[in-house]
């Protein structure tokens, strides 16, 4: 464990810099265990032990006599546990709700409780007995934070190695020590705990990692893709840049980084009031939100300094529209193009955003990213991989359809919708339908029931035989028969592509197809990024809204 004292109380106040989760864990099993013998006091010898750890537990609500305490963002709820004898799970469900940080305090609470359940008052004793007498902890204490996270780093470093997130939080706070006191590194601490949890906590930013957040803060934000790997590698020397180089201060860019924490949540969780009402912004940002297309951000919060930011609010519309077409074209539909290549060309757009300090080159970087063939497959190529491929997948499916759906009303929506399969992906009934239905697509050489199955398994997942509902509707559909179908979607007409199903007598192979060549005919000119660039070059007629041509 390594430590760090309070000059002016020595012998009390001990700060941990490594080891706080271990000591954490410890205090949550003897929490566990007080609780344990506390339900079973009518029991030989458990009110004994309960006394005896509720005596080493200091319930106290001064965070100066507790034997442990935690960081601001978890010291409430472990106060909660502490205090309480009996937990109930409302409680930890309403704790694990309030931070990813709490969310794995609850967890670990939860565990160890279900570990000693059912066991009996002497085997959980020896447990604690085991735990206060078979272990020991090494305690290296140091003289300052700086002299402490220093050697934190130097000795993770040997070991399983540390994410980047947790060197260039270790070395912003070595800094942030030499020029503040105490009680404000642990405002910066909260700062960063809450900034953390805005990014990847699971109805915020959803970030799988803080690493992938802090990459593209550095690329949106600061200009570094010239000297950032796009591998995540060695930021903590950008930052170190950030300090040493710009002289900026680490308090600026740990309040920097919350700012820009809050920004990418409501990018990735805008609602209709957001960006003014911007249908279409809002359209795009919740489709590359459900379709989690994590690389697109760093243009997406580039272009949200340099044209939203700055009143430039149909650069920035333009700018979602063609990351969101542009990742649907490449990574969903696929080009052969690697998550690298993919990767680092996001980059580059950004870097050339960033350069854009008029609102003037977005038809070129746009008209540069057309021209580039690997990058950039042709309307044709694009066709052809469609046509020839299933989509599976209900939000990339579901994103694909609402780009058809808008080339029938011109209208976009924002509500949730669900994907439907008219040829169900279970079966049932359908067997005997399909069979009666396709019978000049059989395999003469097969049986019926076969021919039956290589149907489904080759036409289930085309676009052409999957099409859009309401949550609710698509309940009622489900595997029934085609009429029955029918019926539901001529009662519900919300949808365009859906509606026009009503009109069709049979669903075959031939009904699949020729839908499905029609769906692939739209989104080749749907997914078409030149029209952007038409559109910016004054092609259109002035006036006229991208939402009304694009």
């Amino acid at each position: 464990m390594l430590s760090v004292s309070n000059p002016d109380d020595p012998d009390k106040i001990i700060k941990i810099v490594d080891g706080q989760q271990r000591m954490t864990t410890v205090m949550l099993f003897l929490i566990c265990a007080r609780n344990f013998f506390h339900k079973h006091r009518k029991l030989q010898n458990a009110v004994t032990h309960f006394e005896f750890l509720q005596t080493r537990i200091n319930i106290s609500h001064d965070r100066q006599k507790l034997v442990l305490t935690l960081g601001r963002a978890n010291q409430k709820f472990y106060q909660d546990l502490l205090s309480k004898l009996c937990i109930e799970q409302d409680l930890i469900d309403k704790w694990a709700s309030t931070s990813s940080s709490n969310k794995l305090l609850a967890a670990a609470y939860k565990n160890l409780s279900q570990c000693i359940s059912g066991k009996s008052i002497d085997e959980v004793y020896k447990y604690v007995v085991t735990l206060l007498t078979r272990f020991e902890i090494y305690r290296y204490k140091y003289p300052n934070e700086q002299k402490a996270y220093r050697v934190f780093d130097l000795v993770n470093n040997r070991g399983i190695h540390l994410r980047e997130s947790d060197h260039i939080k270790n070395y912003l706070f070595e800094e942030l020590e030499r020029t503040v006191n105490s009680d404000t590194i642990d405002e910066y601490d909260e700062v960063w705990s809450n900034m953390y949890n805005i990014v990847t906590g699971s109805a915020k930013a959803r970030y799988k990692t803080l690493d992938r957040f802090l990459h593209h803060y550095l690329l949106a934000t600061k200009g570094y893709g010239d000297t950032i790997d796009p591998k995540l590698s060695n930021m903590h020397k950008a930052f170190r840049r950030l300090i040493n180089d710009l002289k900026q201060s680490p308090e600026k860019i740990i309040r920097d980084l919350h700012r820009w924490a809050q920004i990418l949540s409501m990018l990735r969780n805008t609602n209709e009031k957001s960006f003014e009402g911007n249908i279409t912004i809002i359209h795009y940002l919740k489709k590359i939100s459900s379709v989690n297309a994590v690389y697109v951000y760093p243009i997406i919060l580039a272009s949200y300094d340099r044209y939203w930011d700055r009143g430039h609010a149909t650069l920035f519309e333009l700018t979602v529209m063609m990351c969101f077409k542009y990742h649907m074209r490449v990574k969903v539909i696929g080009t052969g193009l690697s998550l690298s290549d993919y990767e680092r060309k996001m980059y580059e757009i950004t870097k050339e955003i960033l350069r854009d300090k008029d609102g003037t080159k977005l038809s070129k970087i746009i008209s540069d990213l057309i021209q580039s063939g690997k990058h950039y497959p042709s309307p044709e190529q694009l066709y052809v991989n469609l046509i020839n491929r299933p989509i599976s997948g209900t939000k990339n499916v579901a994103a694909l359809l609402q780009e058809v759906e808008y080339a029938h009303t011109r209208q976009r929506a924002i509500e949730p919708v669900t994907v439907e399969h008219i040829m169900p992906k279970t079966m049932g009934e359908w067997e005997t339908y399909l069979a009666k239905h396709n019978q000049k697509h059989f395999d003469p050489n097969k049986s019926p029931k076969d021919n039956v199955k290589i149907i489904h398994s080759k036409y289930v997942d085309y676009l052409g035989n999957q099409t859009l509902l309401s949550l609710r509707n698509n309940v009622r559909a489900r595997d029934k028969p085609f009429k029955t179908k029918k019926e539901a979607y001529e009662k519900h007409r919300r949808y365009k592509i859906t509606e026009d199903l009503i009109n069709i007598d049979v669903w075959n192979i031939d009904a699949i197809i020729k839908r499905h060549d029609h769906i692939c005919g739209i989104l080749k000119t749907e997914l078409d990024l030149y029209r952007i660039v038409k559109y910016l070059n004054k092609e259109y007629l002035d006036g006229i809204l991208p939402a009304d041509v694009l």
